[in-house]
């Protein structure tokens, strides 16, 4: 039967099993790379970061000027019957149906 003897902190070996093999099931051990943080380099990090702005900024854009262009095109197409009253300031749309007869 093996057997891990991991020697003290005091002893200078900082964790190293007694015997001078690494053991398997170190759980003290640090790996490098486990985190995609780690893995990237910093500079790609803030590339990539840049490019995924760029690109909620271009698309956000490219909406309001679709909205911007299909409104106006409606308003084109569907003028509103009646007229409007500038009232303080305000734009004021009615319709003007003329007088009632029952009366």
């Amino acid at each position: 039967m093996l057997e891990f003897r991991f020697a003290s902190v005091n002893d200078g070996n900082y964790g190293i099993p007694a015997h001078g093999k690494t053991a398997e099931c170190d759980v003290n051990r640090r790996v490098r790379g486990n985190t995609i943080a780690e893995r990237i380099d910093p500079a790609a990090m803030i590339t990539l970061l840049l490019a995924v702005v760029a690109f909620v900024v271009a698309s956000l854009s490219g909406l309001v000027i679709f909205t911007a262009i299909t409104a106006r095109r409606v308003e084109k197409a569907l003028p509103p019957r009646g007229q409007f009253l500038e009232v303080l300031g305000a734009r004021i749309h009615y319709l003007d149906k003329g007088v009632d007869r029952r009366s």
